[in-house]
């Protein structure tokens, strides 16, 4: 994925409006918030309402990940509060 510059930053928040943008950032950061390990069996593909949706390439990896949640879900928080992850559903 290319990075936006500057003012492409600025642009793309007004279109989108500062949450829609928000929700765009916490998709993007799924990678290094999970680490390589997990983020190579993964893909962050929505958020909708606080939910963000991941799909997951292995049923395993499901499992670990669901009982991964709470942590996951905490990082998120430290970054966003509950305002833009506020549960995982994993695919």
């Amino acid at each position: 994925m290319q990075k936006l510059g500057t003012g492409a930053i600025g642009y793309v928040k007004k279109l989108l409006g500062d949450h829609a943008f928000q929700e765009y950032e916490a998709m993007k950061k799924w990678p290094n918030l999970v680490g390589e390990n997990i983020a190579v069996h993964t893909k962050a593909i929505r958020i909708s309402y606080g939910k963000m949706t991941v799909q997951v390439d292995d049923p395993v990896w499901r499992n670990e990940l669901l009982l991964m949640k709470p942590i996951i879900l905490q990082k998120y928080r430290m970054l966003y509060n509950d305002k833009i992850v506020s549960e995982i559903i994993f695919l």
